[in-house]
């Protein structure tokens, strides 16, 4: 029996398979491409930057690196605002209780 040799895959050259490493164009992570004009490291990647715009992944990490942030601040401050008001409360409870309590 003659066994042939498989191709990687249909169009595979194997020049291709030295390629530099490169970035996603999209969430920028590095990766091997397969092909020489292959900019996006997963599917994923190329479906967000066809239909969001390239970059779009990088701006929704930031986005919600910022949100956290934010997030964070917010719970700090209320969480003063709502000591501050458990002081005053228990302040006027204390002054309007009797002496004898």
């Amino acid at each position: 029996m003659i066994s042939k040799k498989k191709e990687k895959r249909p169009g595979h050259k194997p020049e291709w398979d030295d390629l530099p490493a490169r970035r996603c164009d999209n969430c920028g992570r590095v990766f091997k491409p397969k092909q020489p004009h292959q900019r996006f490291d997963k599917p994923t990647c190329r479906f967000e930057a066809k239909n969001y715009g390239a970059g779009y992944a990088r701006l929704k990490m930031r986005m919600e690196k910022n949100l956290r942030s934010i997030k964070a601040e917010l719970e700090t401050n209320m969480e003063a605002r709502f000591a501050k008001q458990l002081e005053a409360a228990l302040k006027r409870l204390h002054s309007s209780a009797p002496d004898g309590i």
